[in-house]
């Protein structure tokens, strides 16, 4: 088994199957034999990681405790990253 670190630095194993090593690198993936240490992700509220794709450069979380979303991304456009990021969770668990 190899086990790979995420973006948002979960991690998850997959046997050493060609497609399955292929397809993480072209997620980003990184080997996890090749990372010396990944701190903990911050969560939001939901318990969601910060994404560099709907949510502010700084970080910054609302009054609710989740994070503030770009200027211009709607609530509509974050929900499938937002679903991802869920299932990236399921799956880590």
């Amino acid at each position: 088994m190899i086990k790979w670190i995420k973006q948002t630095g979960q991690e998850v194993e997959t046997n050493e199957n060609p497609a399955n090593i292929a397809e993480a690198e072209k997620l980003g993936w990184k080997r996890g034999d090749a990372v010396e240490e990944v701190d903990d992700a911050p969560v939001d509220a939901r318990g969601l990681p910060w994404d560099a794709r709907i949510n502010t450069k700084n970080q910054s979380q609302d009054s609710t405790g989740n994070w503030k979303l770009k200027q211009g991304v709607s609530a509509e456009d974050a929900a499938p990253v937002e679903q991802e990021l869920y299932a990236d969770m399921v799956d880590g668990a």
